[in-house]
């Protein structure tokens, strides 16, 4: 399993940054798009069509399992209307529920359980179970993963790295 950085993926600097110093649990989302859209393409669509100040999400997973650092620890989102000042998300790159990839899912379960290494045992919520939201998202394969709540990982990625990279970025 590996590890993308912002700048390795090509992210550009947010236009403001909000931090919060705690978190009361993690979404998992989906892109709705395809598999082949990169991490910029991505923050494009969010910065230039959305307006917003950066990528919505905390982390993204694509079908190969590879973790990308979106916006990371430590910073709102824009991800969930009514919690992104109080939590965090991982979104997998996907489209289809065929999109889905067995990687995919451990890549999401290690960025749950790094979250909860690092606030503390929080919720874990498919995006569609928030309060108000009208959504699919994130399918029904994610969805019913999220609910399973079996987060065990397959994969050989040190958080503790990750963790640290969070102090020291794009600020």
């Amino acid at each position: 399993m590996d590890y993308v950085t912002r700048e390795e993926a090509g992210l550009i600097p947010p236009t403001s940054i909000s931090r919060i110093s705690s978190s009361l649990g993690i979404f998992g989302h989906w892109t709705a798009g395809p598999t082949s859209q990169t991490p910029r393409e991505i923050q494009r669509f969010h910065m230039e069509t959305r307006g917003w100040t950066d990528i919505a999400y905390s982390w993204l997973v694509d079908d190969a399992g590879v973790i990308y650092e979106a916006r990371g620890w430590g910073r709102a989102g824009g991800h969930t209307q009514g919690y992104n000042s109080v939590a965090h998300a991982v979104c997998g790159i996907a489209g289809s529920e065929g999109d889905v990839t067995d990687a995919m899912l451990d890549g999401i379960a290690t960025v749950f359980n790094e979250h909860d290494r690092l606030y503390g045992s929080g919720f874990h919520l498919p995006h569609r179970a928030a309060r108000g939201a009208a959504t699919f998202c994130p399918g029904n394969t994610i969805t019913q993963f999220i609910y399973e709540g079996d987060f065990t990982t397959t994969g050989d990625l040190d958080m503790d790295a990750v963790a640290q990279i969070g102090e020291f970025h794009q600020d």
